[in-house]
């Protein structure tokens, strides 16, 4: 029941971590991220 408790923990931090994140940071992100698979 713990580990169980501290996942859902862990979970709703990252889901709160990637809403933080702005919408101008995510789309460079992913562009970076095209710019390393077409390298």
């Amino acid at each position: 029941m713990n580990t169980l408790h501290r996942e859902r923990i862990e979970r709703a931090n990252a889901i709160q971590g990637e809403k933080a994140k702005a919408p101008e940071v995510i789309q460079t992100e992913i562009e970076e991220l095209l710019e390393k698979t077409k390298g």
